[in-house]
């Protein structure tokens, strides 16, 4: 059998558009509902518009036949019978192409590396390969591949002195071959989805309006009883506390860290956090990987000048690159935050371990040198900082 060549998978911008319309939404909503908490996949059925040598290639979504209920992070399936038996009882399907789709539950919708190997194995088969990703939280990305066969022409011509000063010269024709996979990300549109629900519009609107006009008001404890994803700001940029809504939990809590009241905002007080743990999961987190533990034979700030190089060769240093390894950190650094999370104990509320925990690393990566992705991993971090 002769060996399959080995082709580069090269990644290409684009404006190409991917449309889904509201009955395939429709479908995608009902199977993310139905199975929330696993992978799944199946066969795309898709028709094309325009090209890609005029910029202006459109694919639509037709139909989706589910193949498979994976695991928490894995689903594949082989072509069976099952989607031709599909295929006759829905004929207008005959004509289509066929693509993958496939869900990432409670993930963030990127193209991993077992994905992203999909496109290259698909694709150095196939003319166009079209992969969608979805998730429960209704983000999708896609992209679709084509094979690339490129000729060179080469004229080379050379000279060089030899015996007796003689200049000696000559001139050659040849070509050069190559052959690579390239993939273009697509702009994804839902056609009819749109919500409007006009009285939570305009509870919303009267909640800014009063936010806006609220005058400041006196931090009374520094303990954090309201929700976790969201902070205040004093003149000095650290994160403070407000008051809770809640009375008698204000008079519990009060008994763990009681506070001085002031006119003024409340410092951040840290619970006891281990600066070992604090240093550990701060190199996990800027080199990805979760199983380092002698931080001593890293030089962390070397590190951090070829973050831009490393982390943009993974994920492009475009504006599609950076969001993907947004998504990438949220996940990643949401890990190792609560996996350093100690049991509940009733004295020491977890949601303020997580706070200080975060805060400490916050300060961490905010004394390094700054780059794209380090100010990435400070937005992410910063969101466990509680009010």
């Amino acid at each position: 059998m002769e060996k399959q060549k080995d082709l580069s998978l090269v990644k290409k911008q684009s404006t190409f558009k991917l449309v889904i319309p509201i009955e395939v939404e429709r479908k995608i909503r009902y199977l993310c509902q139905k199975i929330p908490n696993v992978e799944w996949s199946g066969t795309l059925f898709y028709t094309h518009e325009g090209s890609m040598e005029e910029g202006n290639l459109v694919i639509t979504c037709k139909d989706i036949f589910v193949m498979d209920i994976g695991s928490q992070a894995y689903t594949e399936f082989d072509m069976s019978p099952d989607v031709i038996s599909y295929m006759c009882d829905n004929t207008e399907l005959l004509d289509m192409q066929m693509g993958l789709i496939h869900s990432h539950n409670n993930m963030a919708a990127f193209f991993s590396g077992t994905d992203t190997n999909t496109l290259k194995e698909e694709g150095r088969d196939r003319n166009h390969f079209v992969s969608l990703i979805v998730n429960n939280e209704g983000t999708y990305t896609a992209a679709i591949t084509r094979k690339v066969k490129s000729v060179k022409t080469i004229n080379e011509s050379y000279s060089y002195g030899s015996f007796n000063d003689e200049e000696v010269s000559s001139a050659k024709e040849y070509t050069e071959e190559s052959e690579v996979i390239e993939y273009y990300g697509l702009d994804i549109t839902k056609e009819g989805v749109h919500y409007s629900f006009q009285e939570l519009d305009k509870r919303l609107d009267e909640i800014r309006k009063k936010k806006a006009n609220a005058t400041p008001t006196k931090i009374v404890t520094p303990i954090s009883v309201t929700y976790p994803r969201g902070r205040e700001i004093n003149a000095g940029g650290r994160p403070v506390y407000t008051p809770s809504l809640f009375k008698e939990m204000e008079d519990e809590v009060a008994k763990y860290k009681p506070a001085k009241e002031t006119d003024g905002a409340v410092p951040f007080e840290l619970p006891d956090i281990s600066q070992k743990d604090v240093q550990h999961v701060l190199f996990q987190m800027l080199t990805g990987s979760i199983i380092i533990r002698d931080t001593s034979k890293i030089d962390l700030k070397k590190w951090v000048a070829t973050m831009p190089q490393l982390f943009g060769e993974r994920f492009g240093v475009d504006e599609a690159g950076l969001k993907d390894f947004e998504r990438w950190a949220d996940q990643h650094c949401e890990f190792l935050i609560f996996d350093k999370e100690p049991p509940f104990i009733e004295a020491e509320p977890e949601r303020d371990w997580v706070s200080a925990f975060a805060m400490a690393l916050y300060e961490e990566l905010d004394a390094l040198p700054k780059n794209d992705y380090i100010e990435i991993f400070k937005s992410t971090v910063e969101q466990w900082i509680t009010q």
